[in-house]
């Protein structure tokens, strides 16, 4: 695995309450060994509920078609999503109009 995200998750510990991981390729041990204490959930969408900001750091082919209406739906506060990749950068207007904070990461929207 060649993931920035353990990284990111490993700074952020000191300045967030909670951290909730989706990933459809890791198993638990794996996200454990490289993150330390964080929950992993198998559903995407119950990752985000409630959650106020989110950042998609892979590609995988199981994000492409998310459902930004219903992400928009079940997170909470600015409902910022940052896009590390830009991988949904195609589909942005979508996500602003859902509702949604979209960033992508060195992109102006």
């Amino acid at each position: 695995r060649h993931s920035l995200s353990p990284i990111l998750i490993r700074g952020m510990r000191e300045e967030v309450g909670e951290i909730r991981v989706h990933d459809p390729l890791a198993t638990e041990s794996e996200v454990k060994a490289e993150c330390g204490d964080v929950s992993l959930l198998r559903d995407p969408y119950e990752a985000l509920k409630g959650c106020d900001a989110a950042i998609l750091m892979v590609s995988h082919p199981e994000y492409a078609n998310l459902d930004f209406t219903k992400i928009a739906s079940i997170m909470k506060g600015k409902k910022i999503f940052f896009d590390a990749k830009n991988f949904l950068w195609e589909r942005a207007d979508g996500a602003v109009r859902a509702g949604l904070n979209y960033h992508g990461i060195g992109r102006g929207l």
